[in-house]
Order: structure tokens, then C-alpha cells, then sequence
């Protein structure tokens, strides 16, 4: 993978002309071109639509055939890159004079970008003549590696070293030939290979993603430049890498030089002070703050400047302390709320606001955020003895474990009892028209109790439907029980409880009752009747 980058020295291309050598953005004038036989060839990939890719600082357009255009490019350059399909997409640069470098030095650069190598043989990135020719090519193969390669009249090189390329990402390259040796670059990491090739001259045109009619290579391409001739002629352009490039004081950071075109110069301004015209420095930073690091690249073409930012914290190597109290001490499983409240919350950097509390209950629940508030509550659901304990984190990731007191939870496995309580006055509808009863529970308490009341008028049973106070006519009892609806009764404290019954008629009355716990136990259903005879 490619090392995450800072910022390059250009950005626009207004009067510029931008190329692509050792995978980072190079920045001309428009108008500069090298002096005597050089060849300058910059291919940005930019276009979204027709059949041409344009030379932006040579003269060698390219033919396109079947490329998807205006894809999503290298991060590092503006604009857009090609995307070959593997089956047929190339580019075809006609064969020229200048593209066959002879004795001359050779410069290939671009992006890639795949998720695929060849089973066999190998997939074609860059290439101009075939075997038995006087050629060179830039291939993937089958292990993910880039290869280079040169064949002149005294004889072949290939130097094939490096990552495996085929991860999804951009990955800049670079292949070179020079007098006596041939260095691919990946990623800014070179492999050299020592061997005079001779010259190099053959009629081929130019293929970009292909080896003509085969070899067709599946993935993206950006940014790519062919130099004919020393690359020292072009300007450098600045660029670097930093690490870390953030963290706490005091902070060592070192830098990696990554700039194009041969500097021979380097000239840093760390932003704090500090300055070094080493080529790949490292500095302290003592304080904390943000800081621009400026480096100016220099050759015998000109110079070029990049910047980046070095953020820096206080020191921070404390983790929060917190106290927390947790009530009531003892209680009943899937009953009682145990609440954890926070007395006290401290970080030597970090406000209390936004230190953060995670919760375990200990209870297998998972940790749960503690987002808000100074409380915060549960139930268990089964009887034990549990300790709480709140994890709490800084700004800065160092954090403490707070353990609180136990808490004990007991099963309740009791059923609650319920009971009507009949009135003095038992044949009197006026004493009827409000039911009252007991309801008890040995365990964590009554929570409800449920009444059904249906009553016999003459032959018809009527069902009692709390929600309208109504009565529903019924032809048996069974009918009416099934049309009837329990009604909530209200609990008086913790033993008594009352329910209205208004519409109460002669006849008789009929009432059975369901009392539930807070643990979710229920009593056994109780029924009662009584003959109303008077008013």
C-alpha cells in the first residue's frame, strides 16, 4: 500500500503542464520542452469522451480502443483515469521516430490500480515491439509483482522485484533505462538491475494495457509519462511523506523525501523553528500545536515547494478517575431497578463532559455507552451477586476501570395471592357497584391484579367491558366470559385494591380474579359469585 502522502507543490494546471514521474505529481511550464533530441510525452488520462487520448506536452495522441473514461483517479492528481476491461481495452500510440529512445535514457511513469493478476504469462502494462525485436515493457505478473524490461542490440535485462500490486489501491510506478542498468520503482521503494543493453529501435507502435491483440490488462490506469533523454532537464517537484503525523508532545517525526526529477538540493522548515537540508530529516516536536512543514526541492531546471501539517497535543498520559455509587443494595431479579449514579468524574486534560463511560453490568448483558445524565439504570434478570464496573476514556485513549459495590438479586419464584372482599350488605346491588379485595406477595410485590365480572339478569348473561362500562348481552356463561374483558384494578398500597363496577343490575353476579408479581409471577385465578336480590 502506498504511504498516506502530504500535500504536493502544485494544484492547478493553469500555464502548467503536469506529468506523472515516479508516481507524483510533476509540474512544468506549458511551454518548456528539453533541449536537443529529448522526447517529452505526458498522457493525463483526463478525457470522458471520444477516441483519442491527448499528449498534453509531446506529440503522440494516442488511439483508444473500447476504454471506459472519466473514472475516479489517482487521489494524488486532479482529474480523472482510463478503466481496461481485460478483454479488449488499449490505447494505441502510432509508431514515431522519437518514441525509440536508441542509446538514450528512458523514463516510463504512471498509476495503476487492479484486483487481478494473470494465470499465465503476464498482462501488459506499457510496451513498444515484440519478441524477436529491439523493445521495452512494463508487465504485471502472475504474482503481483511489476517487471521491466529492456532488449537492445547488446542484449535484455528484466528486473522484476517489489509488492503485490493487485490489493485494489493506487500504486505508482516507474521504469528506467540508463546506460548501464534499468531501475523500476514501486511506490517510491527502487530494485536496480547493472547491464548495458545497447541501443533500442523498432518499428511497433506504442501499446498502452495489451500486448497488441493479447495479454489485455484488467484495472485502471492514470497519469502516464514517457521521457526520451535525461530527466534531469525538468524541474523537480516537491512532495513528501511525514510519520507520524500527529500525537502527543514530545513528538518524533520523520520524514521521507518522495520528489520527482532528481533533486539535488533539499531545504526543510519543520514550523517550529527547526531547519535541516537533509534529504529525508526527522524532528522533535517539544510543544504542542499545529505546524506547517515547508520543503523546497532544487535541481539544475529549477526548484519546487511542498507543505504539510504536523498536528501535536498536550501531553496527556493520565487516564480519568471517577467514583460511583450503586442502590439498592439488595433486591429481586427481573424486579427491582438498581441505579448507578456518578459521584465524582476527572481527567488532568480532558473535561468531565466528554470523558467516555462505557458500562458492564457483569451480567453477560454486553457493555453498554453511558451517553448522558449522572444515572443510569438496570434490571437483572437473574438472581446473583453482581459488581458493576464502568470503564472510563480520555481524549487521548488512556483509560480506568471503576468497579463499584455489589448488588445482590434474589429469585422471587413465590405467586402472589388475591381475594375479593365480599360487604356487609351481600344481596345489595349498591354495595357491589365498587369490588374491593386483598392482594398479597411474599417477593418483590404485587404489581396488578385483573378482574372479569359477568352477571345473570332472568335467563340472558351479561359481560362487563371496562374500557366503555358497558355490559354485553350473552345467551350462556361461558359466552359471557369469553365477550367480558378484564379490568385493571387500582392497588390501594400493598395489600388492598378496588375496581368501579357501574350498570350493576339484579341478578347474578360472577367475578374471578388474577393477581401478577413485579418478577412476572401470576396467582391462580379465583372466582366468586353472589345472588343480588335488592337495590
Amino acid at each position: 500500500m502506498r504511504t498516506p502522502v502530504l500535500l504536493s507543490g502544485r494544484s492547478g494546471r493553469l500555464g502548467l503542464v503536469i506529468a506523472l514521474v515516479a508516481g507524483v505529481a510533476t509540474v512544468l511550464p506549458a511551454t518548456a520542452q528539453a533541449a536537443g533530441p529529448q522526447t517529452f510525452d505526458t498522457w493525463h488520462m483526463d478525457e470522458t469522451s471520444g477516441t483519442t487520448m491527448v499528449d498534453s506536452t509531446g506529440s503522440h495522441p494516442g488511439k483508444l480502443t473500447k476504454v471506459d473514461l472519466g473514472g475516479a483517479g489517482d487521489p494524488v492528481f486532479p482529474g480523472t483515469a482510463y478503466h481496461f476491461n481485460g478483454k479488449s481495452s488499449k490505447v494505441t500510440i502510432p509508431n514515431a521516430a522519437d518514441l525509440n529512445p536508441g542509446t538514450n535514457e528512458v523514463h516510463i511513469a504512471f498509476s495503476m490500480r487492479t484486483t487481478s493478476v494473470p494465470k499465465t504469462l503476464d498482462f501488459d502494462l506499457v510496451r513498444k515491439g515484440v519478441a524477436g525485436q529491439q523493445q521495452f515493457k512494463v508487465e504485471l505478473q502472475p504474482t503481483g509483482q511489476v517487471s521491466c524490461s529492456f532488449t537492445g542490440s547488446s542484449g535484455t535485462i528484466l528486473v522484476q522485484k517489489g509488492p503485490d500490486v493487485h490489493d485494489g489501491a493506487w500504486h505508482s510506478v516507474r521504469c528506467e533505462k540508463f546506460s548501464s542498468s534499468v531501475k523500476l520503482t514501486v511506490d517510491g521503494t527502487s530494485y536496480t538491475g547493472r547491464k548495458a543493453v545497447g541501443s533500442i529501435s523498432n518499428p511497433a507502435d506504442m501499446i498502452v494495457a495489451s500486448h497488441g491483440a493479447g495479454e489485455f490488462f484488467p484495472g485502471d490506469l492514470d497519469e502516464l509519462t514517457y521521457i526520451v533523454g535525461s530527466a534531469s532537464s525538468v524541474p523537480p517537484t516537491a512532495h513528501f511523506t511525514a510519520s507520524p503525523t500527529s500525537g502527543k508532545a514530545p513528538l518524533k517525526v520523520s520524514f521521507k523525501d518522495t520528489s520527482t526529477n532528481s533533486p539535488s538540493k533539499w531545504a526543510w522548515d519543520f514550523g517550529d523553528g527547526q531547519t535541516s537540508s537533509s534529504r529525508s530529516p526527522s524532528n522533535t516536536y517539544d510543544s504542542p500545536g499545529d505546524y506547517t512543514v515547508t520543503l523546497t526541492v532544487t535541481n539544475g531546471a529549477g526548484s519546487d515547494t511542498a507543505t504539510g501539517r504536523i498536528s501535536v497535543a498536550d501531553q496527556d498520559d493520565q487516564a480519568p478517575t471517577g467514583t460511583f455509587s450503586i442502590g439498592p443494595a439488595a433486591g429481586w431479579a427481573r424486579s427491582t431497578r438498581v441505579t448507578l449514579t456518578q459521584t465524582s468524574l476527572s481527567d488532568n486534560v480532558t473535561p468531565p463532559g466528554s470523558i467516555q463511560r462505557v458500562v458492564d453490568w457483569k451480567d453477560g448483558s454486553g457493555a453498554v455507552a453511558w451517553t448522558t445524565g449522572t444515572t443510569t439504570s438496570h434490571v437483572y434478570a437473574r438472581a446473583g451477586s453482581y459488581a458493576p464496573a464502568v470503564t472510563l476514556t480520555d481524549h487521548a485513549g488512556n483509560h480506568a476501570t471503576v468497579t463499584t459495590a455489589a448488588v445482590t438479586e434474589r429469585a422471587d419464584t413465590s405467586r402472589p395471592t388475591a381475594g375479593l372482599s365480599r360487604p356487609g350488605a351481600r344481596t345489595s346491588v349498591a354495595a357491589w357497584r365498587v369490588l374491593k379485595g386483598r392482594v398479597g406477595d411474599s417477593g418483590s410485590g404485587p404489581s396488578w391484579v385483573h378482574v372479569r365480572v359477568v352477571e345473570k339478569r332472568g335467563a340472558a348473561w351479561y359481560a362487563y367491558r371496562p374500557a366503555s362500562h358497558s355490559w354485553a348481552k350473552s345467551r350462556t356463561r361461558a359466552g359471557a366470559l369469553h365477550k367480558s374483558r378484564a379490568g385493571r384494578a387500582v392497588l390501594v398500597g400493598t395489600s388492598r385494591w378496588s375496581l368501579g363496577l357501574p350498570g350493576l343490575r339484579k341478578g347474578t353476579l360472577v367475578v374471578r380474579l388474577i393477581a401478577g408479581d413485579r418478577s412476572g409471577n401470576a396467582s391462580r385465578a379465583a372466582t366468586y359469585g353472589q345472588r343480588l336480590t335488592r337495590p
